[in-house]
């Protein structure tokens, strides 16, 4: 409580947070926090051209000290210096004399404001570990996004021909959603996918790109049809056939099976949601064990 610098770079906000740190009210001899406030005291008489009266200011600050560490034992010392800089530039009201009762008013504002709040939230804030996110975290993070998308199935239309520009984005959007859920759903055991199944989904979603197409008549979509028709000749266009072939072709083959997780997700949407529902209840009794 020795230096009264006051840095006008920095927030009334910050300057609490600096405060904030050291003994308590409590904690500090009587005879130091005198010692304090009667410097703090004199400040505040010169700054407002009172007259200065040192056995007034000497019997001010020992009578306040038990009223301080009756009312506000866990304020830190340091605080004090705040109280004084803020109340002497009249943030806590207009006076012309300093008093002991004035600056009691003044702890009592500063005590309760806003600002003082909000550092003590900060700090507290701060000082929590940071929390970990565990492997069962991150399961249990993943099945309640599978179930938030799973729930939002029904509002797709993966098989319209969308026209605008900001249909197929947001179909390439939704579509993308339900990839993510075919190959969570997979790994999980939830979806089994028959050899044939997924050639036979790869060939649907082939014929559907073709119908969207249509009768194109831009060169690029032209090209890419041309490569999906010759792709498409196979029974079982593997990756490792597709894989030999152009760059464009294989393009069109791994959007053939976008589209074709896409549509097995849609198919199969409220076997995932069961099967979500039923990996989050099970999930969630021993996440609450671990926390208590």
């Amino acid at each position: 409580m020795n230096s009264l610098s006051v840095n006008t770079q920095k927030t009334l906000s910050t300057r609490i947070a600096e405060a904030r740190v050291g003994a308590t009210i409590a904690q500090t001899e009587n005879e130091k926090l005198e010692a304090g406030i009667r410097k703090l005291w004199l400040d505040v008489m010169n700054f407002c051209g009172q007259k200065i009266e040192p056995e007034v200011v000497e019997l001010g600050a020992r009578l306040i000290v038990p009223d301080l560490k009756r009312n506000y034992p866990h304020m830190k010392a340091k605080e004090l210096i705040v109280v004084f800089q803020e109340g002497k530039v009249g943030k806590y009201g207009d006076y012309v004399t300093f008093s002991a009762k004035l600056l009691m008013e003044w702890i009592r504002q500063y005590s309760t404001s806003q600002e003082r709040a909000e550092a003590i939230k900060q700090a507290e804030t701060a000082a929590l570990p940071e929390k970990v996110k565990t492997p069962e975290d991150q399961n249990l993070e993943d099945l309640q996004h599978i179930r938030r998308l799973a729930y939002e199935m029904g509002v797709f239309t993966p098989k319209e021909k969308l026209e605008s520009v900001t249909s197929r984005v947001l179909r390439t959007i939704e579509e993308g959603a339900r990839v993510w859920i075919f190959d969570q759903a997979v790994k999980r055991g939830w979806l089994t996918i028959s050899a044939n199944a997924k050639f036979a989904a790869i060939q649907a979603a082939g014929r559907q790109m073709l119908q969207e197409w249509g009768n194109t008549t831009d060169r690029e979509e032209k090209r890419a049809k041309n490569a999906l028709m010759e792709v498409m000749e196979f029974e079982r266009p593997t990756p490792d056939i597709v894989g030999k072939m152009s760059e464009l072709h294989q393009k069109v083959f791994n959007s053939a099976v976008w589209i074709a997780k896409s549509n097995l997700v849609q198919e199969n949407h409220k076997i995932i949601l069961d099967k979500t529902e039923q990996e989050i209840n099970k999930l969630l009794p021993l996440q609450n064990d671990a926390r208590n």
